[in-house]
Protein backbone atom coordinates (compact mmCIF):
# COMPACT_ATOMS: atom_id res chain seq x y z
CA UNK A 1 0.00 0.00 0.00
CA UNK A 2 1.27 3.44 -0.95
CA UNK A 3 1.75 6.26 1.53
CA UNK A 4 -0.63 9.19 1.26
CA UNK A 5 -0.82 12.77 2.48
CA UNK A 6 -3.63 14.35 4.47
CA UNK A 7 -3.99 18.13 4.62
CA UNK A 8 -5.08 18.48 8.22
CA UNK A 9 -6.45 22.02 7.96
CA UNK A 10 -9.04 20.86 5.41
CA UNK A 11 -10.83 18.66 7.92
CA UNK A 12 -14.63 18.77 8.08
CA UNK A 13 -16.97 17.52 10.77
CA UNK A 14 -20.63 16.47 10.87
CA UNK A 15 -23.19 17.19 13.58
CA UNK A 16 -23.07 13.67 14.96
CA UNK A 17 -19.31 13.79 15.51
CA UNK A 18 -19.60 17.25 17.09
CA UNK A 19 -22.12 15.97 19.63
CA UNK A 20 -19.85 13.03 20.47
CA UNK A 21 -16.87 15.40 20.84
CA UNK A 22 -18.71 17.75 23.20
CA UNK A 23 -20.02 14.86 25.27
CA UNK A 24 -16.57 13.26 25.57
CA UNK A 25 -15.01 16.62 26.40
CA UNK A 26 -17.46 17.35 29.24
CA UNK A 27 -17.18 13.78 30.55
CA UNK A 28 -13.39 14.04 30.32
CA UNK A 29 -13.19 17.32 32.25
CA UNK A 30 -15.43 16.01 35.04
CA UNK A 31 -13.56 12.69 35.22
CA UNK A 32 -10.12 14.32 35.16
CA UNK A 33 -11.07 16.64 38.03
CA UNK A 34 -12.37 13.61 39.93
CA UNK A 35 -9.14 11.68 39.30
CA UNK A 36 -7.01 14.60 40.49
CA UNK A 37 -9.17 14.87 43.61
CA UNK A 38 -8.73 11.14 44.29
CA UNK A 39 -4.96 11.37 43.83
CA UNK A 40 -4.79 14.15 46.42
CA UNK A 41 -7.15 12.25 48.71
CA UNK A 42 -5.00 9.11 48.60
CA UNK A 43 -1.84 11.14 49.07
CA UNK A 44 -3.05 13.18 52.05
CA UNK A 45 -5.73 10.99 53.66
CA UNK A 46 -4.47 9.15 56.74
CA UNK A 47 -6.51 6.02 56.08
CA UNK A 48 -4.98 5.62 52.59
CA UNK A 49 -1.28 6.40 53.13
CA UNK A 50 -0.18 2.95 54.34
CA UNK A 51 -2.46 0.91 52.09
CA UNK A 52 -0.51 -0.43 49.09
CA UNK A 53 -3.68 -0.75 47.01
CA UNK A 54 -4.08 3.03 46.92
CA UNK A 55 -0.42 3.49 45.95
CA UNK A 56 -1.12 1.44 42.83
CA UNK A 57 -4.38 3.31 42.21
CA UNK A 58 -2.58 6.67 42.51
CA UNK A 59 -0.11 5.77 39.75
CA UNK A 60 -2.95 4.28 37.72
CA UNK A 61 -4.94 7.50 37.97
CA UNK A 62 -1.90 9.56 37.01
CA UNK A 63 -1.33 7.32 33.99
CA UNK A 64 -4.96 7.67 32.94
CA UNK A 65 -4.85 11.46 33.21
CA UNK A 66 -1.71 11.59 31.06
CA UNK A 67 -3.26 9.17 28.55
CA UNK A 68 -6.46 11.21 28.25
CA UNK A 69 -4.58 14.48 27.71
CA UNK A 70 -2.25 12.84 25.18
CA UNK A 71 -5.20 11.44 23.24
CA UNK A 72 -6.67 14.91 22.81
CA UNK A 73 -3.40 16.38 21.60
CA UNK A 74 -2.38 13.48 19.36
CA UNK A 75 -5.74 12.54 17.83
CA UNK A 76 -8.81 14.51 18.85
CA UNK A 77 -7.77 18.11 18.16
CA UNK A 78 -7.04 17.33 14.52
CA UNK A 79 -10.56 15.92 14.06
CA UNK A 80 -12.26 19.27 14.71
CA UNK A 81 -11.72 22.28 12.41
CA UNK A 82 -11.82 24.80 15.22
CA UNK A 83 -9.02 23.06 17.13
CA UNK A 84 -6.54 22.24 14.36
CA UNK A 85 -4.66 25.47 15.13
CA UNK A 86 -3.54 23.88 18.41
CA UNK A 87 -1.96 20.99 16.50
CA UNK A 88 -0.26 23.45 14.15
CA UNK A 89 1.06 25.49 17.05
CA UNK A 90 2.54 22.38 18.70
CA UNK A 91 4.22 21.22 15.50
CA UNK A 92 5.55 24.74 14.84
CA UNK A 93 6.91 25.07 18.37
CA UNK A 94 8.38 21.54 18.71
CA UNK A 95 8.77 19.92 15.27
CA UNK A 96 8.40 16.15 15.36
CA UNK A 97 6.65 16.04 18.73
CA UNK A 98 3.27 14.99 17.32
CA UNK A 99 4.54 11.76 15.78
CA UNK A 100 5.80 10.73 19.21
CA UNK A 101 2.56 11.73 20.90
CA UNK A 102 0.73 9.53 18.38
CA UNK A 103 3.09 6.69 19.26
CA UNK A 104 2.33 7.23 22.95
CA UNK A 105 -1.31 6.38 22.22
CA UNK A 106 -0.10 2.85 21.40
CA UNK A 107 2.27 2.89 24.37
CA UNK A 108 -0.56 3.75 26.75
CA UNK A 109 -2.55 0.85 25.32
CA UNK A 110 0.09 -1.55 26.65
CA UNK A 111 0.52 0.34 29.92
CA UNK A 112 -3.21 0.02 30.53
CA UNK A 113 -2.99 -3.77 30.47
CA UNK A 114 -0.32 -3.76 33.15
CA UNK A 115 -2.20 -1.33 35.37
CA UNK A 116 -5.28 -3.57 35.19
CA UNK A 117 -3.20 -6.71 35.70
CA UNK A 118 -1.37 -5.18 38.68
CA UNK A 119 -4.63 -4.71 40.58
CA UNK A 120 -5.45 -8.38 39.98
CA UNK A 121 -1.94 -9.46 41.04
CA UNK A 122 -2.23 -7.27 44.13
CA UNK A 123 -5.41 -9.13 45.05
CA UNK A 124 -3.65 -12.46 44.47
CA UNK A 125 -0.75 -11.44 46.71
CA UNK A 126 -3.18 -10.46 49.48
CA UNK A 127 -4.48 -14.04 49.42
CA UNK A 128 -1.13 -15.81 49.20
CA UNK A 129 0.89 -13.51 51.47
CA UNK A 130 -1.62 -11.84 53.81
CA UNK A 131 1.02 -10.75 56.34
CA UNK A 132 3.65 -9.36 53.98
CA UNK A 133 1.99 -8.20 50.75
CA UNK A 134 1.46 -4.64 52.02
CA UNK A 135 5.16 -4.25 52.80
CA UNK A 136 6.17 -5.59 49.39
CA UNK A 137 3.88 -3.36 47.34
CA UNK A 138 4.57 -0.24 49.40
CA UNK A 139 8.29 -0.79 48.93
CA UNK A 140 8.41 -1.72 45.26
CA UNK A 141 5.32 -0.19 43.60
CA UNK A 142 7.19 2.72 42.01
CA UNK A 143 9.95 0.48 40.65
CA UNK A 144 7.35 -1.91 39.27
CA UNK A 145 5.66 0.95 37.42
CA UNK A 146 8.96 2.10 35.95
CA UNK A 147 9.54 -1.44 34.63
CA UNK A 148 6.03 -1.42 33.19
CA UNK A 149 6.63 1.89 31.40
CA UNK A 150 9.79 0.47 29.82
CA UNK A 151 8.28 -2.90 28.89
CA UNK A 152 5.25 -1.23 27.30
CA UNK A 153 7.55 0.40 24.75
CA UNK A 154 9.17 -2.86 23.63
CA UNK A 155 6.41 -3.90 21.15
CA UNK A 156 7.46 -0.88 19.05
CA UNK A 157 10.57 -2.84 18.01
CA UNK A 158 8.30 -5.28 16.14
CA UNK A 159 7.75 -2.68 13.41
CA UNK A 160 9.81 0.16 11.97
CA UNK A 161 8.99 3.84 11.64
CA UNK A 162 5.79 5.59 12.67
CA UNK A 163 2.17 5.14 11.66
CA UNK A 164 2.07 8.76 10.56
CA UNK A 165 4.26 11.86 10.66
CA UNK A 166 3.18 15.48 10.81
CA UNK A 167 4.93 18.30 8.95
CA UNK A 168 4.41 21.95 8.08
CA UNK A 169 5.19 22.56 4.42
CA UNK A 170 4.73 26.02 2.88
CA UNK A 171 2.76 27.02 5.96
CA UNK A 172 0.32 24.13 5.58
CA UNK A 173 -0.15 21.45 8.22
CA UNK A 174 -0.06 17.97 6.70
CA UNK A 175 0.24 14.39 7.81
CA UNK A 176 1.92 11.59 5.85
CA UNK A 177 0.24 8.27 6.63
CA UNK A 178 2.07 4.96 6.23
CA UNK A 179 -0.64 2.30 5.69
CA UNK A 180 1.75 -0.67 5.76
CA UNK A 181 3.20 0.41 9.09
CA UNK A 182 -0.26 1.10 10.45
CA UNK A 183 -1.44 -2.36 9.43
CA UNK A 184 1.61 -4.03 10.99
CA UNK A 185 1.20 -2.03 14.21
CA UNK A 186 -2.49 -3.01 14.29
CA UNK A 187 -1.62 -6.69 13.87
CA UNK A 188 0.95 -6.48 16.67
CA UNK A 189 -1.61 -4.76 18.94
CA UNK A 190 -4.15 -7.47 18.11
CA UNK A 191 -1.72 -10.26 19.00
CA UNK A 192 -0.85 -8.60 22.29
CA UNK A 193 -4.56 -7.98 22.91
CA UNK A 194 -5.26 -11.71 22.70
CA UNK A 195 -2.36 -12.39 25.08
CA UNK A 196 -3.58 -9.70 27.47
CA UNK A 197 -7.13 -11.06 27.50
CA UNK A 198 -5.83 -14.55 28.22
CA UNK A 199 -3.61 -13.30 31.06
CA UNK A 200 -6.39 -11.26 32.66
CA UNK A 201 -8.80 -14.19 32.52
CA UNK A 202 -6.12 -16.56 33.85
CA UNK A 203 -5.33 -14.23 36.75
CA UNK A 204 -9.02 -13.92 37.58
CA UNK A 205 -9.50 -17.69 37.52
CA UNK A 206 -6.44 -18.24 39.73
CA UNK A 207 -7.72 -15.67 42.21
CA UNK A 208 -11.09 -17.41 42.32
CA UNK A 209 -9.49 -20.84 42.86
CA UNK A 210 -7.26 -19.47 45.62
CA UNK A 211 -10.23 -17.92 47.38
CA UNK A 212 -12.14 -21.21 47.19
CA UNK A 213 -9.27 -23.46 48.31
CA UNK A 214 -7.36 -21.18 50.67
CA UNK A 215 -9.97 -18.99 52.37
CA UNK A 216 -8.16 -19.15 55.70
CA UNK A 217 -5.10 -17.24 54.45
CA UNK A 218 -7.17 -14.10 53.91
CA UNK A 219 -8.17 -13.65 57.56
CA UNK A 220 -6.22 -10.41 58.05
CA UNK A 221 -8.60 -8.33 55.99
CA UNK A 222 -12.17 -7.37 56.71
CA UNK A 223 -14.83 -8.86 54.45
CA UNK A 224 -15.67 -5.42 53.03
CA UNK A 225 -12.02 -4.75 52.10
CA UNK A 226 -11.66 -8.16 50.44
CA UNK A 227 -14.83 -7.56 48.48
CA UNK A 228 -13.66 -4.10 47.42
CA UNK A 229 -10.29 -5.39 46.18
CA UNK A 230 -11.96 -8.19 44.25
CA UNK A 231 -14.70 -6.09 42.68
CA UNK A 232 -12.41 -3.19 41.73
CA UNK A 233 -9.82 -5.45 40.09
CA UNK A 234 -12.49 -7.50 38.28
CA UNK A 235 -14.54 -4.61 36.88
CA UNK A 236 -11.43 -2.67 35.86
CA UNK A 237 -10.09 -5.72 34.03
CA UNK A 238 -13.43 -6.18 32.24
CA UNK A 239 -13.37 -2.53 31.16
CA UNK A 240 -9.90 -3.03 29.68
CA UNK A 241 -10.98 -6.21 27.90
CA UNK A 242 -13.59 -4.12 26.07
CA UNK A 243 -10.79 -1.90 24.75
CA UNK A 244 -8.53 -4.74 23.62
CA UNK A 245 -11.37 -6.60 21.91
CA UNK A 246 -11.77 -3.50 19.75
CA UNK A 247 -8.12 -3.75 18.72
CA UNK A 248 -8.60 -7.38 17.68
CA UNK A 249 -11.67 -6.52 15.60
CA UNK A 250 -9.88 -3.61 13.92
CA UNK A 251 -6.96 -5.85 12.96
CA UNK A 252 -9.36 -8.49 11.65
CA UNK A 253 -11.16 -5.89 9.54
CA UNK A 254 -7.89 -4.80 7.91
CA UNK A 255 -7.53 -8.36 6.57
CA UNK A 256 -11.07 -9.65 6.15
CA UNK A 257 -13.19 -6.44 5.83
CA UNK A 258 -15.80 -7.49 8.36
CA UNK A 259 -17.07 -3.99 9.21
CA UNK A 260 -19.86 -2.21 7.35
CA UNK A 261 -19.11 1.09 5.52
CA UNK A 262 -20.87 3.07 8.28
CA UNK A 263 -18.74 1.36 10.91
CA UNK A 264 -15.53 2.10 9.03
CA UNK A 265 -16.51 5.74 8.56
CA UNK A 266 -17.11 6.19 12.30
CA UNK A 267 -14.40 3.84 13.48
CA UNK A 268 -12.15 6.53 14.95
CA UNK A 269 -14.98 8.13 16.91
CA UNK A 270 -16.15 4.76 18.22
CA UNK A 271 -12.61 3.80 19.19
CA UNK A 272 -12.23 7.06 21.11
CA UNK A 273 -15.50 6.37 22.95
CA UNK A 274 -14.36 2.87 23.97
CA UNK A 275 -10.92 4.14 24.97
CA UNK A 276 -12.39 7.03 26.96
CA UNK A 277 -14.75 4.75 28.87
CA UNK A 278 -11.84 2.61 30.07
CA UNK A 279 -9.35 5.43 30.65
CA UNK A 280 -11.80 7.40 32.80
CA UNK A 281 -13.59 4.49 34.45
CA UNK A 282 -11.46 3.99 37.58
CA UNK A 283 -12.82 6.85 39.73
CA UNK A 284 -16.39 5.65 39.12
CA UNK A 285 -15.41 2.06 39.90
CA UNK A 286 -13.90 3.27 43.18
CA UNK A 287 -17.05 5.23 43.99
CA UNK A 288 -19.13 2.13 43.31
CA UNK A 289 -17.10 -0.39 45.33
CA UNK A 290 -14.86 1.46 47.80
CA UNK A 291 -16.75 2.44 50.93
CA UNK A 292 -13.91 4.62 52.26
CA UNK A 293 -13.75 6.66 49.08
CA UNK A 294 -17.51 6.95 48.84
CA UNK A 295 -17.84 8.15 52.43
CA UNK A 296 -15.04 10.70 51.99
CA UNK A 297 -16.49 12.09 48.76
CA UNK A 298 -20.07 12.34 50.00
CA UNK A 299 -18.90 13.65 53.37
CA UNK A 300 -16.94 16.48 51.73
CA UNK A 301 -19.84 17.24 49.41
CA UNK A 302 -22.28 17.47 52.31
CA UNK A 303 -19.86 19.64 54.28
CA UNK A 304 -19.41 21.97 51.32
CA UNK A 305 -23.17 22.23 50.76
CA UNK A 306 -23.66 23.01 54.45
CA UNK A 307 -21.01 25.75 54.26
CA UNK A 308 -22.68 27.29 51.21
CA UNK A 309 -26.11 27.19 52.83
CA UNK A 310 -24.73 28.67 56.04
CA UNK A 311 -22.90 31.52 54.33
CA UNK A 312 -25.93 33.86 53.93
CA UNK A 313 -26.72 33.49 57.64
CA UNK A 314 -23.17 34.47 58.59
CA UNK A 315 -23.28 37.46 56.26
CA UNK A 316 -26.65 38.63 57.52
CA UNK A 317 -25.52 38.36 61.14
CA UNK A 318 -22.37 40.37 60.46
CA UNK A 319 -24.47 43.09 58.82
CA UNK A 320 -26.83 43.27 61.80
CA UNK A 321 -23.90 43.53 64.21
Amino acid sequence: MENYTVYMENVTIDTETTIVAITLFVFGVISTCLMIFFMLLFCLGKKYKKNSFYRLVQLDLGTNIACHINTWIAIRFQMYPGLVFIVKFIETTIPGLLKWLKFFCIWFFHVHFWTAELLALHRMSSILFPYSYQTFWNRFYLRIFIVIWVVSGLPKFLWTGFISEVYIVDGKLMSIVFPTTRRTAGDVAAIFSIIYIALLIATGVVNYILLCRLPYVDITSKASIKRMLRNTATVYALAYIGEVVWSVLNAADSHFHIFSPWFIEHNTSLLLIVSTIFTLSLPYILLAFDKNVREDVWGRCKKRVAQIRGAPDVVSRSILI
